[in-house]
């Protein structure tokens, strides 16, 4: 749905400013799953992931295809593969870097809230991921069966909304900065709009480069 929405208005509205506006939809999915709590329930969390969704697809589909048109036509598909390993290197950095933020931050709450009577394995189970927090569970006397999991879901919510606050940072900023960038370019003096081409076409046809003078026809 991002995709298709973005590739209706970007001829109407401009390329930089559906980026732009890609960007803060993704922020708001994100300040969705800012607020999540670990009784939320499913519709949350699906709702705000299809809102990120919607964003962020928009903006690749927008941003893939300026790298691609920029290219001359022999290197299109150079250009092409270049954006896709781009998004894909992104993508994996982001998660990379938050996931290892979330670890830390769940395995904090977990180990400070962690239920009295556990030995150091099933407590480094249950800090290691919420699957070994149940898994632990599973295993121990009834009162410290209930409680471990609501500590480990609390901890996962935490961990959530931490990375969530990060991401709606992150993508605000990105908004923030394409429309600025936006408004320095469109000011007197800074130079040709950066959306149009760096060519123009002759009175006969031809294109000529915009640094070359223009010679008038020979009688």
């Amino acid at each position: 749905m991002g995709i298709a929405l973005a590739t209706a208005t970007a001829p109407r509205i401009g390329k930089p400013k559906v980026m732009a506006a890609g960007l803060a939809v993704a922020a708001v999915g994100y300040l969705a799953l800012a607020v999540i709590q670990s009784d939320s329930g499913i519709t949350h969390l699906v709702s705000a992931l299809a809102v990120v969704s919607i964003g962020i697809g928009g903006v690749s589909a927008v941003v893939t295809e300026m790298i691609s048109s920029a290219a001359p036509p022999e290197r299109a598909g150079a250009a092409s593969a270049l954006a896709e390993t781009s998004a894909e290197f992104g993508g994996t950095l982001g998660i990379a870097v938050l996931g290892s933020v979330g670890t830390a931050v769940y395995r904090s709450q977990t180990d400070a809230q962690a239920p009295a009577g556990l030995t150091s394995g099933q407590r480094a189970a249950a800090e290691e991921t919420l699957g070994g927090a149940v898994d632990t569970a599973a295993t121990l006397p009834d009162q410290t069966a209930k409680a471990l999991p609501k500590v480990a879901f609390d901890a996962f919510g935490h961990e959530m909304r931490i990375t969530a606050v990060a991401s709606v940072v992150v993508t605000a900023d990105g908004a923030v900065l394409i429309v600025s960038l936006l408004r320095k370019s469109r000011q007197p003096g800074s130079g040709a709009d950066p959306a149009a081409g760096s060519e123009r076409t002759t009175g006969h046809g031809g294109r000529l480069s915009d640094d070359l003078p223009v010679k008038a026809p020979a009688s």
